[in-house]
């Protein structure tokens, strides 16, 4: 499993732990950049859902190894691939939906904001996602909680791998889909939700620069 330095700061506040959770991943090797620096959450005038509505992840406890935490955060993902169906065929849910999945003030909770304030359902119907991880490129590295100190060895997992759509139908023509989009998602380990919550989650680019998985 290839390991990288990876600095990211997170600040975090899920409706599934009621707290605001700082959070710094770090790993040996070369820097880059993934997350959303010193975000803050922000209140949203989307509709949200009730709380016995919400799809919650896989319970997890803390990981052990770099193994065990890439094993449950790519577990966590793949369970939101078909939580967001839902939402995405309905985005008057609100991101609040998926509160329990995705880590409020990052790049992915501003993504499911900004589609539900645009109003469109993107999914029309089908399912589900396909997933296929790159092992060679997945690696975990070190989380801090800023809020006590505590340092997670291997609390942020930064999956890599490609994501088949071909079962999903579009309800918006200019999202086409593809057998295999090169896919990146750095996930974080919420101690008191027991659980792996996603922060980023974006299909990678040529243009970047950066080194993509082979789909």
């Amino acid at each position: 499993m290839t390991r990288r330095r990876t600095a990211t700061t997170i600040t975090v506040a899920t409706l599934a732990v009621v707290a605001v959770l700082g959070l710094t991943a770090c790993d040996p090797g070369t820097p880059k950049p993934t997350g959303s620096g010193s975000s803050s959450p922000t209140a949203t005038s989307s509709p949200t859902a009730s709380a016995p509505q919400r799809p919650m992840p896989p319970r997890a406890d803390a990981p052990k190894s770099a193994e065990e935490a890439v094993a449950a955060a790519n577990k966590a993902y793949r369970a939101y691939l078909d939580a967001q169906i839902p939402f995405f065929e309905d985005v008057s849910l609100g991101p609040q939906y998926l509160s329990g999945y995705v880590l409020q003030g990052g790049p992915a909770w501003k993504g499911l904001s900004d589609t539900s304030d645009h109003g469109v359902n993107t999914i029309k119907s089908g399912g589900p996602f396909g997933w296929t991880l790159n092992d060679a490129m997945t690696y975990a590295s070190a989380a801090t909680d800023m809020s006590n100190g505590q340092k997670d060895p291997n609390g942020a997992v930064h999956l890599f791998g490609c994501l088949d759509d071909t079962k999903i139908q579009y309800g918006v023509p200019e999202i086409k889909n593809t057998a295999g989009a090169p896919t990146e998602v750095v996930m974080i380990f919420v101690a008191d939700a027991h659980s792996w919550m996603i922060q980023d989650d974006h299909r990678m680019s040529a243009s970047s620069g950066e080194a993509m998985p082979q789909c």
